[in-house]
């Protein structure tokens, strides 16, 4: 028989979970392309590195940063308090693209694949190209934030979620 997916929920003193949110400003990501490449995202806005770490440069301004991710043809992916802003030049400008997520807090990002997950303040989202994005439905919990994904190796088209409910 099949497996019916089970959500388990993880109770807390904080209203609702939401003081257990992630924080922006406080990544370290290194590429899964480009081994020189590394982005870090402090208070003071993000930092990039072409040479390893051995070497940091400012790049240009953004919003607070919640994670980064290699997309698609060389685009980087940021997730912001604002949005998912993106980058053409390896994290030195970023931009905001002309679609609904561009002004969706976004928590998280998780690659299946050619397919990119972003957990956002909204619920979960997924996307092909990186720049195409629609909202994963799923029963009454759409609209649920979604603070961290793992993709689950293990489990056809599986995965784990965290948010404001728990696991």
């Amino acid at each position: 028989s099949e497996l019916e997916a089970v959500d388990m929920f993880a109770t807390d003193t904080l209203a609702g979970g939401m003081g257990l949110a992630p924080s922006s400003g406080r990544v370290v990501w290194h590429s899964e392309v480009d081994p020189r490449l590394a982005l870090v995202a402090r208070g003071d806005g993000v930092w990039r590195s072409d040479d390893g770490g051995y070497t940091w440069a400012p790049s240009d301004r953004t919003e607070p940063v919640h994670a980064f991710i290699d997309g698609p043809n060389g685009l980087l992916l940021a997730g912001t308090t604002s949005g998912v802003r993106y980058s053409r030049d390896r994290g030195r400008t970023w931009r905001s693209f002309e679609d609904p997520m561009a002004k969706i807090e976004t928590f998280c990002f998780a690659r299946d694949g050619d397919i990119i997950y972003a957990g956002t303040s909204e619920g979960l989202f997924r996307g092909e190209s990186g720049y195409q994005w629609a909202k994963v439905l799923s029963r009454y919990d759409s609209d649920v934030p979604v603070w961290d994904i793992a993709i689950d190796r293990f489990w056809e088209n599986g995965m784990w979620l965290v948010g404001p409910v728990g696991v």
